[in-house]
């Protein structure tokens, strides 16, 4: 859901381009978001992981700071534009926020373990789809 409350689709996958395939995922039909290579989008996995086990910690009560904690990723949009990807804690609850756009908040440690498995799901198919090019 976003920061409004409005729900939201989160769909990661691969576009195949004539430059190769390109990670990519899209927040309810926006703009596709390209995380360049494997290494990006292990990092954008790593920062929503973080944002999780802190968003727990948070709940269980052993970190009890409020406030906001970051984790950015260097990511672009389909045009070309650099942009940042920024997974985070907001009290308990994790986000993800694409180029100063609107708050992704993906509701419990649940949707954030489904976010990251869509996104590694896509990392498998752009490798394999990288290995089959001459």
């Amino acid at each position: 859901m976003t920061e409004s409350g409005d729900a939201t689709q989160v769909a990661a996958g691969v576009i195949d381009t004539q430059g190769g395939a390109q990670l990519a995922f899209q927040i309810d039909g926006a703009d596709e978001v390209i995380l360049p290579g494997l290494e990006s989008g292990g990092e954008h996995i790593n920062n929503v992981r973080e944002a999780a086990i802190e968003a727990m910690r948070r709940q269980r009560g052993t970190n009890t700071t409020r406030g906001e904690l970051p984790f950015p990723t260097a990511a672009r949009t389909k045009a070309g534009a650099t942009t940042r990807v920024v997974a985070g804690v907001v009290d308990v609850r994790v986000f993800f926020q694409v180029g100063g756009g609107a708050r992704v908040f993906l509701p419990g440690l649940q949707s954030a373990d489904e976010h990251i498995d869509n996104v590694r799901e896509a990392m498998a198919v752009k490798y394999a789809l990288d290995r089959k090019r001459p």
